[in-house]
This record gives C-alpha cells, structure tokens and sequence, in this order.
C-alpha cells in the first residue's frame, strides 16, 4: 500500500518523473502546551481566513488519552510566500489561537518549539495535478503489487476526502 505522492514511488525505483519538482510554499510548525482543555472537541481545523496567519491546528488532547503531566499540546502550523520572523510568526499564532476562540481567555499557552520547514506543502495548481496523473499511471504499469490509495491515488486533496478515499479503497482491496 502507497499513500504519498507516487513521484516519490518512482523515485525509490531509480525511475524519472514526468515533471519538474512542484513549487512548495513556506510551512512554519509551532508547538504548544496549555493549562486548560480547548472550548472545542475537533481533532483538527483548518483557518481560511486570509488575514490570520495560522493555517491548520491540531488539537491533540481531542484524540489521545490525557496524559498524566496534566499540560494539553496543540500544534499550529501556518504558511508563507517569503522566509519570515519564526518568533515574530509564533507571538501571532498563538494570539490567534484566542482570537479564533480555541481556548478560553484566561488558558495560558507556553511555546515548546517553532520551525520552519525546508520544503512545505507544494502549490497546487493544473500542472501539478497532471503531472501527478501521469505519474500514477506510470507507478502502476511499473508495479502490480502496489495499491495506491490516499494522497498517493490522486483522488483527493483536502485530509477528511484522503481519509474516506483511503478508507473505502482498502477494504475494497482487502475485503475484495
């Protein structure tokens, strides 16, 4: 089962891919603790809102076990055009994070650890997405022992569909 891009199947198989390597926007991951539960019960969320910095948060005390040090971790992750301010960049994420609602006003939020990632989510765009067509279809001719499934089947993009795709495609495989 392969569930990542199949330009990276090829890859491994000393195999070229049909394009040229995607244009990845600055990701930025932020970790936190705080001292109260969040005011929410989603596991994560996505921000759209072009004037907030934070793109996607992780509310990990919604889908694990409290831990016994009694401290809740959230991670937020935001993205840029151009290299920026890690700190300057974590002082906003974390007001937004009140702003948004997530927490209650008096919750207090401590940053464990800020970084930028080297390669972040590639832009996608028309080009990508055929190329990666392309490449799937030469991934299968090349391997018939191979499911593809998630982002790696080129079905779908945003988490929840990669989920239920993945999903519906291994028990179709498995349970035939």
């Amino acid at each position: 089962i392969w569930t990542v891009p199949p330009a990276i199947f090829l890859r491994m198989l000393g195999e070229k891919t049909l394009g040229s390597k995607p244009k990845s926007i600055h990701t930025h991951v932020f970790h936190f603790v705080a001292d109260q539960p969040p005011l929410t019960g989603l596991y994560f969320f996505a921000c759209h809102d072009p004037g907030m910095s934070t793109y996607r948060v992780t509310l990990h005390s919604n889908c694990q076990p409290e831990n016994k040090e009694g401290y809740i971790p959230v991670t937020v992750e935001s993205l840029s055009r151009t290299p920026i301010d890690i700190d300057a960049e974590a002082q906003t994420v974390h007001s937004e994070l009140f702003k948004m609602g997530v927490f209650p006003k008096g919750a207090k939020l401590r940053l464990i650890n800020a970084e930028s990632l080297a390669n972040g989510f590639p832009v996608p765009t028309i080009e990508l997405n055929k190329q990666a067509e392309a490449d799937l279809r030469k991934a299968r001719q090349l391997s018939d022992n191979v499911t593809f499934v998630g982002k790696g089947s080129g079905k779908s993009f945003f988490m929840n569909d990669v989920l239920l795709s993945t999903f519906r495609d291994i028990n179709e495989t498995v349970l035939g």
